[in-house]
C-alpha cells in the first residue's frame, strides 16, 4: 500500500504520516512532499493508493489545482486537509469529487476513521465530520464577516427553512429584495442553492 502525505509544513506531515501508520497495516510505503507539482511525478512512477494534500500547497482560493490531480487520478482518492475555514474554498471542495475533506484541526480520531474510509473505496460522510469538527464554528464567524447584517439576517431565516414570503414578512421586506439579497449571499459563499447555503450557515456544510 502506497500513500502520498503532501503538505508544506514539516511537523503536520509528519502527524499525518503517524496517522497512517496507526491506521494501515503493514507493508506500507509513505512518500512525502512540500510541493504540489512533485505528486504527480511521484504518481508516475508509484501509483498511490491515497493521496493526502493540504490546501497550504498552493495559493489558488478555489483549490482548483489539487480538483485537477484529482480529476487526472480518478483511480486515486484525495483527501484534501482544509487550512482555513474559507467558504470558497469550503463551497468549491464539497462541489468537487474531492472524496474525503478535512478541517486541519480536526481530532486525530476524524483523521483515523476519514483514512481507513478512503483506503476501503469508501467516501467519508462529510456532513458527519463536519458537524463534530472544531471548524464549524469557525466558517460560522468568518461567514459573518463576508455577508452584511441584512445578508445575515436573511441568511439566519433561510437556515430555519423560512421561505422568501416569510422572510419577506419578518424582515419588513418585499420578496423582490429579499430575491436580490439571496442572489448576492448565494454568489458571495459560492454556493448554488438554499440546501447548500443552509447547510453553511448551520455550519455541517458537506464540506
Amino acid at each position: 500500500m502506497h500513500v502520498i502525505v503532501a503538505d508544506k509544513h514539516d511537523l503536520f506531515r509528519q502527524s499525518l504520516i503517524l496517522v497512517v501508520r496507526e491506521t494501515c497495516s503493514p507493508p506500507l510505503r509513505i512518500t512525502e512532499t512540500d510541493r504540489l507539482d512533485e505528486i504527480p511525478r511521484i504518481m508516475s512512477t508509484h501509483p498511490a493508493d491515497l493521496v493526502i494534500a493540504g490546501t497550504n500547497l498552493s495559493d489558488e482560493a478555489d483549490c482548483a489545482p489539487l480538483i485537477s490531480l484529482d480529476t487526472r487520478f480518478p483511480d486515486t482518492p484525495f483527501l484534501v486537509v482544509l487550512e482555513t475555514p474559507d467558504p470558497v474554498a469550503t463551497s468549491t471542495l464539497q462541489n468537487s469529487d474531492i472524496r474525503g475533506i478535512i478541517g486541519k484541526t480536526s481530532p486525530k480520531g476524524a483523521y483515523c476513521s476519514v483514512v481507513e474510509t478512503l483506503l476501503l473505496g469508501g467516501r467519508p460522510d462529510k456532513t458527519d465530520w463536519w458537524a463534530r469538527s472544531p471548524v464549524s464554528s469557525m466558517i460560522q464567524d468568518s461567514i459573518a464577516t463576508l455577508l452584511t447584517r441584512r445578508q445575515s439576517e436573511v441568511l439566519t431565516l433561510i437556515a430555519e427553512g423560512k421561505s422568501n414570503r416569510e422572510i419577506a414578512d419578518i424582515l419588513s421586506l418585499s420578496e423582490g429584495t429579499v430575491k436580490v439579497h439571496i442572489t448576492a449571499i448565494f454568489r458571495i459563499l459560492n454556493v448554488k442553492n438554499r440546501t447548500q447555503a443552509m447547510l453553511m450557515a448551520q455550519g455541517t456544510a458537506n464540506l
